[in-house]
Order: C-alpha cells, then structure tokens, then sequence
C-alpha cells in the first residue's frame, strides 16, 4: 500500500467507516437471532461474529447436515456440554437469509 495515501487519509474517516460496519453487524447479528429465536431456537448472548444457538425440538447433527446438504454450512460440536448447539456465522443479509430459507418450518 502506498504509504503516501495512508497518510492522506483522515482517521475520523476511518472512525466513522468502522463505526458504521460494526453497527451494522450489530443489526444483522440482532436480526439473525431474532429469526431463529421465531422458530423456536435457544440464542445465547453473543457480541462475536457468530450465534451459538439450539432448538429444543430438533438434533443439531441433523440440522447441520439438513443445512450442508442446501449449501449452508454451520458449525456442530460433538462435545457433550455443546453437542446441541450449533455455531453460526454472521454472513451476509443474502447468507443469513439461505440458512433461514434452510431451516424452513421446524
């Protein structure tokens, strides 16, 4: 990177850019779990990029590999404690709109 450039470039830019990005990860991360939790899944608290999440209804194993066999990959734990959690990545709107269309009616 030109280091010319980088010195050009005002921090407050910068601030308010990241400011900006993080908000709305917020906003997605929020509106991903609100859709699960719809559904009838368990949400942790998170302030990650991800959602640890669980349906009391439903074997995380098998809805991992439901949403792998529609091209949605999550991640499933096999340790006891978490075995029924399943690790959600926040994409983007169009990504978390397939691991929604993915669980259909649970």
């Amino acid at each position: 990177m030109n280091r010319d450039l980088v010195g050009r470039v005002d921090p407050r830019h910068l601030v308010h850019r990241l400011e900006a990005i993080t908000g709305r990860f917020a906003f997605d991360a929020q509106n991903q779990a609100t859709q699960l939790q719809a559904k009838g899944f368990e949400v942790l608290p998170s302030a990650a990029n991800f959602i640890f999440a669980r349906h009391p209804q439903h074997d995380a194993a098998g809805l991992a590999a439901k949403l792998r066999e529609q091209g949605v990959i999550v991640r499933h734990f096999k340790q006891e404690r978490i075995a029924q959690f399943l690790r959600i990545s926040i994409g983007t709107p169009e990504q978390n709109q397939a691991l929604i269309d993915g669980l259909g009616e649970l």
